[in-house]
Order: C-alpha cells, then sequence, then structure tokens
C-alpha cells in the first residue's frame, strides 16, 4: 500500500512539474518592424538557447517567472520575465556602442618570420617550395613568396637579358649581401645597362644557384650594414644548401606559355591619322617552352649523421618570347611615307614582320651542380666543404638594325640585321 502512494506521488510532482512550463514564440525585430533572422535567445540559468528563423520567429518552452534574453550583433539586450502571456513580439534598439571593434587579420601562408629576433628575417622552406610551386629558379621563387624581394625577367638589355637582377626593398641589386651556408657569395661580372632595374650596379646571380639543392632560404630584411659591410644596406639573403642523407627526390617540370593577343595591319606609315582605324587581327602564339630536370641525393659519410655529402644535379632549358608585334612606322630612313616603305619591302619581297624585333625572355640552357657536405672531428669541430658548379649558354637579341639606318652598313648586310647577344 506504501509502495502505491509513493509512486502516484512522483506521477502527481512530475505532473505538476510539466504543467508549470510553458511555450512561449513570437518574432524578433529591430524599431522599423523589420524581422532579425539569427537573433539568439536564452533562457537565464538553464541550458536553453535557440535561434530566431529567417523571418524572426522563435519558439521556446520555459517556466513562468524565468527570465528571456534576446541578443543581436549591433543591437542592445532586451531581458523580459515571462508570464502568463505566451506570444511575445520583441523589438531590440540599434546602438553604435553595442558593436566591439573587428580586427581581421590576412596571411599569406604559414608564418614565415622568426619574431623573436631582433630584426625581421624570413624563413623560406626551398626542399618543400619546388615541389608546390610552378617556378624552377631561385628568383621566381621568391618573388612568388616574399613581398620585399623582387626580380624579373629584363628584355633589349644586353647582358642583363641572361641575368636577373634582385633587389630587396627597392635597393640596388649590389646593396643586398648573398651568403651561401653563410659564406659570401661572389657578385657577377655583368654591369647592369640599358635602363634595366639596377642600372650601373653588379649584383649577384641567385639562378646560378640550383632550387633543388637548397634546403631554405633566411631572408633579412632590414639593413646590416654595420654588421657585414655597405653591401648589406638594403639586407641579407643566406642561401642554406641541402643537409639531407640516405633520401632523395627526382623533379621533372614542363610548360610553355599560351597567349591571345591582337596585332594590326599597318595600311599606313607612322602613326595612325586621326579618323582611320587599322585594321585588327587576332593572333594566338606557344612560345616560352620551359623544361626543368634536377635530381638530389644525400650520402652518410662518416660514423655519425654530421658527416655527410649531398649532391645536386640540374638542367634547365628556357625558349624565347616574342612579344613585339608588328614593325609600325617608316621603313627606309632614306625618306619617309608609306610609299618608300611599301618601295622597300617590295624591293627584298618580304612583309613588315621580317623587321620584327625579339621582345620577350632570352633563350637559356643551364647544367648546373651543388655539392654539400662536412666530416665531424674531435669535440664540437667539423670540416665542412660546398661548392656549386654551372654553365649556362643565353641568347637574346637588340634593337633591329634597319637596312638605311646610320648603324647599319647596306653593303654588308642589305636588309638590315637583327643583333644576337650570346653569353
Amino acid at each position: 500500500m506504501k509502495k502505491s502512494l509513493f509512486i502516484l506521488f512522483l506521477l502527481l510532482s512530475a505532473g505538476a512539474a510539466y504543467a508549470q512550463s510553458t511555450n512561449y514564440n513570437g518574432i524578433v525585430s529591430d524599431e522599423k518592424g523589420n524581422p532579425l533572422g539569427s537573433a539568439v535567445i536564452i533562457i537565464i540559468n538553464s541550458k536553453t538557447k535557440v535561434l530566431t528563423s529567417t523571418s524572426g520567429e522563435y519558439s521556446v518552452t520555459a517556466e513562468k517567472g524565468a527570465i528571456l534574453e534576446v541578443s543581436f550583433t549591433g543591437f542592445d539586450k532586451a531581458s523580459i520575465k515571462l508570464g502568463n502571456e505566451t506570444t511575445l513580439s520583441i523589438k531590440l534598439v540599434y546602438t553604435v556602442s553595442a558593436i566591439e571593434e573587428v580586427v581581421v587579420t590576412g596571411t599569406r601562408g604559414l608564418p614565415r618570420s622568426k619574431i623573436e629576433s631582433t630584426v625581421p628575417v624570413d624563413v623560406h622552406d626551398v626542399k618543400t617550395l619546388v615541389t608546390e610551386l610552378p617556378q624552377t629558379n631561385i628568383t621566381d621563387i621568391l618573388n612568388n613568396i616574399a613581398p620585399s624581394f623582387n626580380s624579373t625577367t629584363q628584355t633589349v638589355a644586353d647582358g642583363t637579358d641572361h641575368v636577373d637582377p634582385a633587389t630587396v626593398r627597392g635597393l640596388g641589386p649590389d646593396q643586398t649581401l648573398v651568403l651561401v651556408n653563410g659564406k659570401r657569395r661572389y657578385t657577377s661580372a655583368l654591369v647592369n645597362v640599358n635602363g634595366t632595374m639596377g642600372r650601373g650596379s653588379v649584383g649577384t646571380d641567385l639562378n646560378a644557384i640550383a632550387a633543388a639543392g637548397i634546403d631554405r632560404i633566411e631572408l633579412l630584411r632590414d639593413g646590416a650594414a654595420a654588421q657585414y659591410g655597405s653591401d648589406a644596406i638594403a639586407g641579407v639573403i643566406n642561401v642554406q644548401l641541402n643537409r639531407d642523407i640516405n633520401k632523395g627526390r627526382a623533379i621533372v617540370s614542363y610548360g610553355a606559355n599560351s597567349t591571345a593577343y591582337e596585332s594590326f595591319t599597318h595600311a599606313n606609315s607612322g602613326n595612325f591619322p586621326q579618323g582611320v582605324n587599322p585594321n585588327y587581327i587576332k593572333n594566338w602564339a606557344t612560345d616560352g617552352h620551359k623544361l626543368a630536370a634536377s635530381v638530389n641525393y644525400g650520402f652518410q659519410i662518416g660514423k655519425t649523421k654530421e658527416s655527410f655529402i649531398n649532391l645536386t644535379v640540374n638542367y634547365d632549358q628556357r625558349e624565347p618570347t616574342v612579344r613585339s608585334g608588328e614593325r609600325t612606322g617608316d621603313l627606309d630612313n632614306r625618306a619617309s611615307g608609306d610609299g618608300a616603305s611599301n618601295a622597300l619591302l617590295t624591293q627584298f619581297g618580304v612583309t613588315r614582320n621580317f623587321f620584327q624585333m625579339r621582345v620577350g625572355q632570352s633563350r637559356t640552357k643551364n647544367i648546373q651542380g651543388i655539392i654539400n657536405g662536412a666530416v665531424k672531428t674531435k669535440g664540437s669541430s667539423e670540416f665542412y666543404f660546398f661548392s656549386i658548379l654551372g654553365n649556362r649558354k643565353g641568347n637574346s637579341t637588340g634593337f633591329y638594325r634597319m637596312p638605311y639606318q646610320s648603324t647599319n652598313i647596306p653593303a654588308i648586310y642589305p636588309r638590315g640585321f637583327l643583333p644576337e647577344i650570346s653569353s
């Protein structure tokens, strides 16, 4: 009998508790009556939490006397004590002070700077980047990942067509010190001329170092003349060669440029007269073919891993690009006008494209090798050695010498000539 009374008491208690919970619903809107979707509704001192629908509607179960709180970004919170009324339309008041300061930070990739150092130093994992980026040489890779670094391919710029000058922080190529394994790298023998980047300076040929043989590049983006000398005014680039042992890799890549562009058929000599439109034609060119292949492997040569030799062999070949378009202007330097130019074309039996310049990247062929090693000796000392070898053949051109230009001898070159620069 007592057991039956106890069960009955529990059922009555549960029914009483259930009877105290009520369903409340309504719409949350702003002062103008616009519904607020995704507004947050919570019951204080409980785990109940719901969001309003896109139309601002909500439905929540709570006990009478509980506190319902509504919040929405940019609006003051509203708190209501629940009572007998079950349909509650709530209006929130807009306030500027309710919006906290938002700071958005963008990044181009994983952290690369040593923020604990006294000067800004970027460390770039070239060993990984050479397999992830389409670029195959150092200057192109750094152009892609280091904002303070700049290097562009030059054209019609003498020997600079074959050696890309590089700058850090916009200063000259001869003001950036290049180190290999912490040791000074010599500069090239080429003086940049013809209005190129770093005109009048002599920089270091970074592309003479095969990217496949590099572990990482440390870029000091600040002046270090006090420590290294005046050639480190712009910064320091320290190239750390690969030290891997008992493993290697082979990388082969190929690419080309497929370009659609418009040119015109030249109907008049010189500039087009006002009101006369040239006849444009669409062209499609595939050039700039580039092939790169490299092999890297490391060997342990002693009892410990600190004694090693790491070898790299690289071959790459780049074909030229031509972006000059059809030759415009007068062709016969003895007389101006369309008649004289057409007579010259008829005399030689050629078109204006015959006098086209080669404006674009040069033709280059590189064979490179890197040897990096060390032998552990007694104590904390070691005997280290490294060597970087390379052979590059380059070919580019200058300005076309027209048949009757003062820089040409018609008796030797009756049609003029396009001077080639080989290295």
